[in-house]
């Protein structure tokens, strides 16, 4: 298991329980984060150890009655979304149980209405890591099984919460019940926070033309561009389709544009936005208004 902190943006509720006690008990109380604008529920009358906090963002960690609590918060990269994020930080996991057992997806929204994504899988404590090390003298062993779930706190630009309940073999009933009892606790402020508020994307300088059906947005960079100035390669990481929002790619897919006159600052490196008629994916495409924009 890795140190929470090197989890990319990602708000981490850590509850490992050796049995259904915090399923079953009614005596809770709430933490809150002013900084995050939220707050969750815990083990009533947890003590709180000092730990290393990550580089960014804020890591605590709660013991009470055999249970072991970390609540972690970081940023969402400027360069990604908290959809993204949580996807593949759920791939990875599943992938990582992958040798230990079967694992599940699962999803639930909170009594706020936020959709928290998750998985249900074995799990097996790095003992080489203090951090995994002291969960697993919580729980009374270094293996078990984990289920665990995020949501970001806000758009898809705001810090994400993990929410992951681990048990020792045999409590995987239990460990369910727990992830979900903490999911649906949480409970964001009115004013979600939005870790990019300072970043916003570039302006454009002149009104960007609303996408029609049929048509496809692309943003991405210049891996090539022909001798002609007219016929370039792109990778591609976000696209818009009409009517929808727009999407990340992950991994980004290579498209083949072409222009209808040669344009100054098109070069290899630099990024575009553009719109042309939607070819569908690996077709090349021609672009009916393309601008650089920063990256």
């Amino acid at each position: 298991m890795r140190r929470w902190g090197r989890l990319q943006a990602i708000v981490l509720l850590l509850i490992c329980a050796p049995v259904s006690a915090l399923a079953q008990s009614d005596k809770w109380e709430t933490v809150r984060y002013d900084q995050w604008k939220f707050a969750a529920q815990i083990p009533a009358g947890a003590a709180k150890h000092p730990i290393d906090p990550p580089e960014s963002g804020t890591l605590d960690l709660y013991s009470s009655g055999g249970l072991a609590c970390s609540i972690s918060v970081t940023p969402t990269p400027n360069t990604q979304l908290a959809s993204t994020v949580i996807e593949k930080a759920i791939q990875e996991e599943i992938r990582r149980a992958g040798g230990l057992g079967a694992a599940r997806r699962w999803e639930q929204a909170s009594k706020q209405g936020d959709l928290f994504k998750g998985y249900v899988a074995p799990a097996k404590l790095d003992e080489t890591d203090v951090y995994a090390r002291e969960i697993g003298e919580i729980i009374g062993g270094s293996t078990g099984v984990r289920c665990a779930a995020m949501a970001p706190l806000g758009d898809d630009t705001a810090p994400i919460l993990w929410i992951s309940v681990c048990g020792t073999a045999g409590t995987e009933k239990d460990v369910i019940t727990t992830a979900k009892a903490i999911a649906a606790s949480v409970k964001r402020d009115a004013a979600p926070p939005n870790a990019n508020a300072a970043s916003p994307e570039p302006k454009k300088a002149k009104p960007w033309p609303a996408l029609k059906n049929g048509e496809i947005e692309l943003e991405g960079g210049i891996e090539s561009v022909a001798k002609d100035g007219r016929h370039l390669v792109i990778a591609v990481d976000f696209i818009r389709l009409y009517g929808h929002e727009r999407i990340a790619l992950s991994p980004v897919r290579t498209k083949e544009v072409r222009l209808k006159t040669r344009l100054d600052g098109i070069a290899p490196g630099v990024r575009v936005i553009l719109i042309g008629r939607n070819t569908g994916i690996g077709k090349p495409m021609a672009a009916d208004v393309i601008e650089a924009i920063k990256q």
